[in-house]
This record gives structure tokens, C-alpha cells and sequence, in this order.
């Protein structure tokens, strides 16, 4: 049984936290909450989760959007609210390079599978 490492347990502390606050979330924010150095905080994320910040904080959200799809009648505009996007367009654009398909087009196939 190994030992977790210091900046294993920093990664899980910043990504409860992104989880936990990811609609209202900006990097400022985090370095004030966690007094890290930019640099060991990139470096962290990076290497547990091999993004970068943004596409982090970004994945969150979209995966958040996917559990509201599919668990919820939310239209498509309130999920992108929910989820911390005010721009519908963007939301599409983004959700449709993740998941090859439009929110829409999700839930249906989803909806459908489950039958």
C-alpha cells in the first residue's frame, strides 16, 4: 500500500472544489482559496488529469449537463444556465465536440436506450 502523494491530495482538494463550485468558477478564485503557486497548481491538474485548467473546469460542467439530460425534463437553455454557460451557442458548440451530438440528440438517445 503506497503512500498518496502531496500533490495527489492537492489534486483531490482542487477537484472537490471544482466540482463542488463549478458554475461560478475562475482561476483567481482557486489560487486565493488554495494559496498555491500558479505554476504547482497547473502542474498538479495537469498531471492527475492531463488538462489544463479551463478544459477541466470545462469537462466538469459539460459532465454535469449530461447527468441534468438525462435525469431531468430541463430545457436545453436552463441546463446551459445551470451549469454556468450563458451562451447557449457556445454550450452547443462545446457539448456537440464532446459527445458528437447535439443536448437534444442526446437525451432522445438516451430516452431511447433505456426503453
Amino acid at each position: 500500500m503506497g503512500v498518496k502523494s502531496k500533490d495527489y491530495e492537492t489534486f483531490q482538494l482542487i477537484s472537490k472544489y471544482i466540482n463542488e463550485n463549478y458554475k461560478l468558477i475562475d482561476r483567481n478564485q482557486l489560487f486565493k482559496t488554495f494559496h498555491y503557486n500558479k505554476n504547482y497548481f497547473y502542474e498538479v491538474l495537469k498531471k492527475h488529469t492531463g488538462m489544463t485548467l479551463v478544459q477541466y473546469i470545462q469537462n466538469v460542467r459539460l459532465e454535469k449537463a449530461e447527468e441534468l439530460l438525462r435525469t431531468t425534463d430541463l430545457g436545453v437553455r436552463k441546463i446551459s444556465e445551470t451549469v454556468g454557460y450563458n451562451n447557449t451557442t457556445y454550450f452547443y458548440k462545446i457539448f456537440v465536440n464532446k459527445y458528437n451530438s447535439t443536448p437534444k440528440n442526446y437525451r432522445i438517445k438516451f430516452k431511447t436506450q433505456r426503453l
